[in-house]
């Protein structure tokens, strides 16, 4: 009976389907090899089930995994531009020439990142948990400043 998916005499269903009269005599068929697994409806309707179910667990798996790569791209960005800052904090304080503004502004940028980085990570644990988005409006002319802020700088480093 378990060639057929029927251990259990509460989950006989003894339908028919297959064209014999009952799982058992199925289930003989099937050792005899005079038929298949495949011939019970109930049994091929639960692989089906299955078969969805892993594919399913597949596709979350695929998902995750692509959200995680773009996950670690966004934080890589903004820890990209502090460690620019830190570094062109170095070189400056080594070349004695940071005026203290300068050293100041430098600090607010990498808190700024850090914090990017932060809220992005507790976005990605946010989701996790399967919260409605959130949406914000945003100075898209902010943005850009920022991100020309970090390759500014890093061309500076780079002597480019």
């Amino acid at each position: 009976m378990e060639v057929v998916g029927r251990v259990d005499a509460d989950y006989r269903m003894n339908c028919g389907a297959c064209g014999y009269s009952g799982c058992r005599e199925l289930a003989i068929a099937v050792c005899q090899g005079l038929a298949e697994p495949t011939m019970c409806w109930p049994y091929v309707l639960q692989r089906l089930k299955d078969t969805q179910e892993d594919l399913m667990q597949a596709e979350k798996l695929t998902s995750l995994g692509q959200m995680a790569a773009s996950i670690a791209h966004e934080v890589n960005n903004p820890l990209a531009g502090v460690l620019v800052y830190t570094q062109l904090l170095a070189k400056k304080i080594t070349a004695d020439s940071l005026p203290k503004e300068k050293a100041l502004d430098y600090l607010a940028k990498m808190d700024s990142e850090l914090t990017r980085s932060t809220r992005l990570i507790r976005n990605f644990l946010d989701f996790g948990r399967q919260s409605p988005p959130a949406f914000r409006v945003v100075n898209p002319n902010e943005v850009i400043e920022r991100a020309l802020s970090l390759v500014a700088h890093s061309a500076k480093i780079q002597h480019v």
